[in-house]
């Protein structure tokens, strides 16, 4: 018999869907009209981030079902 709670306990291991004033990398950088490569963006939203002007809230799914780093404001 399966213990009370196994399926949902499993489910917490599939992210959301990306959440209204959320952005992923990719989308900060379409934003900036493509001008950044990825790398270059990952260090400007680590940077972000010990300043307290961003939080990483994890992994969301994106449109497709991608699964992708998401972040947002404070």
């Amino acid at each position: 018999m399966i213990e009370d709670g196994f399926w949902e306990e499993l489910y917490k291991d599939i992210p959301l869907p990306l959440q209204p004033g959320e952005k992923t990398i990719a989308m900060m950088i379409e934003e900036l009209g493509n001008n950044m490569d990825r790398k270059s963006m990952e260090r400007q939203a680590s940077k972000w981030i010990r300043e307290g002007k961003l939080i990483c809230v994890g992994d969301r799914l994106t449109i497709g079902n991608n699964r992708a780093r998401a972040y947002r404001r404070p």
